[in-house]
C-alpha cells in the first residue's frame, strides 16, 4: 500500500495548482479571446478559448499524471441504458427541486444578471459545442478522470468526492453556479467512484448544462435570471408542485441508483 501512495497523482496541493492554472490561463489568454472574437465570431472564438484555457490545463495534468503513475488512459466504457436514464433523471430532478430552489435565494447582481443573461443567450452551434460538449467532455477528465480517480488512492471516498467537487464548483468562481457544480459534481464523483467509469459523468455534465443551454433557447433569459421562482413559476402553489415533484422524484431515482449498485453487488 506504501508503494501505491507514492506514485498517486494528484495531492491536495496538486488539486489545487491544476485549479489554479486552469483558472491563471483563463485570466492569461483573455486577450487571445478578445483578439480572435472579430475574425471568428463570438461563439467561435469563445469555443476555441475554452479548449484553450481548460483543455489546456487538462494536458499540463494528464502529463503530469502519466510521468509521475504511468497512466495514459481514462475509464470511457459502455453502461446499461437503465443507469443512463436513471442518473439522467436524477441529474434534471436535483435540479429542478434542489439547485434552483437554493440558488434563487442568493440576490444577484444586476452585472452578474446581464453576463449569465448574455452567456445563455448565446443559440448557436458553436456554443452549445461549448457549454455542453467541451465542458462536461474536458472538466470530467479533470475533476473526476485525474483529480477524484488520483485522491481516492489516499483519502476516504467521502472526503476524495467533496474536495474534488468543491475544486469543481471553485472553478465557476460565481456562488449561483457554485452550488449547482456542487451538488452535480458531487453526484458524479458518487457514480464514478461506485462504477469507475468516466463516460457517465460525462452524461451527468452534459445533461445538466444542456438544459442549461435549452432554457436559454426557449425563455427568455434576462428577465427569468434573478427572478423569485414564485415571479418564474406564477405562484407559490406552483413552486411547491414544481419543487416538490423535483425532490420526489430525484429521491426516487436515487433509491432505483442503490438499488442497481446493489444488484451490481457493488457496496453502497
Amino acid at each position: 500500500m506504501e508503494e501505491l501512495n507514492k506514485n498517486h497523482y494528484p495531492g491536495i496541493s496538486q488539486s489545487w495548482g491544476i485549479v489554479g492554472i486552469a483558472i491563471l490561463a483563463q485570466i492569461v489568454l483573455a486577450p487571445v479571446y478578445m483578439g480572435v472574437i472579430n475574425p471568428m465570431g463570438k461563439e467561435l472564438a469563445m469555443l476555441f478559448y475554452y479548449i484553450l484555457t481548460i483543455g489546456g490545463a487538462f494536458a499540463f495534468a494528464h502529463y503530469i499524471r502519466k510521468r509521475d503513475t504511468g497512466l495514459d488512459s481514462y475509464p470511457i466504457k459502455g453502461d446499461s441504458v437503465k443507469l443512463i436514464v436513471l442518473i439522467s433523471v436524477f441529474t434534471l430532478a436535483v435540479g429542478v427541486g434542489v439547485t434552483d430552489p437554493v440558488t434563487s435565494l442568493i440576490p444577484m447582481p444586476d452585472f452578474f444578471i446581464k453576463a449569465f443573461a448574455e452567456m445563455m443567450g448565446e443559440k448557436g452551434i458553436f456554443a452549445f459545442m461549448t457549454i455542453a460538449i467541451a465542458a462536461p467532455v474536458l472538466e470530467e477528465l479533470i475533476f473526476r478522470g485525474v483529480i477524484l480517480d488520483g485522491l481516492l488512492k489516499t483519502k476516504t471516498p467521502q472526503k476524495a468526492i467533496l474536495f474534488s467537487s468543491f475544486l469543481f464548483a471553485f472553478l465557476h468562481l460565481n456562488p449561483w453556479q457554485f452550488i449547482a457544480a456542487m451538488v452535480i459534481g458531487s453526484f458524479a464523483g458518487y457514480i464514478y467512484y461506485k462504477t469507475h467509469n468516466l463516460l457517465l459523468c460525462i452524461i451527468i455534465h452534459f445533461i445538466n448544462n444542456s438544459t442549461a443551454f435549452l432554457m436559454g433557447l426557449f425563455f427568455n433569459a434576462e428577465e427569468e435570471i434573478g427572478q423569485s421562482l414564485v415571479d418564474v413559476y406564477g405562484s407559490a402553489t406552483n413552486v411547491l408542485f414544481v419543487v416538490g415533484g423535483g425532490i420526489i422524484i430525484s429521491a426516487i431515482s436515487m433509491f432505483l441508483i442503490i438499488k442497481e449498485f446493489k444488484t451490481r453487488n457493488i457496496e453502497v
